[in-house]
C-alpha cells in the first residue's frame, strides 16, 4: 500500500489521507449520535418537555 501511495503525486496522497480522515470521523459520529440524547439527561434535572427539547437540539448539532 505504501508503494502505491509513494508513486502518487502529492495532491493525490493528500486527498487520500483527507478522505480517510473524513470517513473515520463519519463513522465516529454515527456511533456516538444515537447515545447523545441519552447523555443530555445526565447534565441536569430537566422536565420532560425540556429534556425532549434539548435532546432534539443535540441530535442535529454535529451536522
Amino acid at each position: 500500500m505504501t508503494k502505491k501511495l509513494a508513486g502518487l503525486p502529492t495532491w493525490q496522497r493528500n486527498l487520500f489521507v483527507l478522505w480517510f480522515g473524513v470517513f473515520m470521523t463519519g463513522i465516529g459520529f454515527s456511533e456516538v449520535l444515537p447515545f447523545l440524547s441519552l447523555y443530555v439527561d445526565t447534565l441536569g434535572n430537566f422536565s420532560k418537555n425540556q429534556l425532549t427539547f434539548y435532546s432534539g437540539l443535540a441530535l442535529p448539532s454535529p451536522f
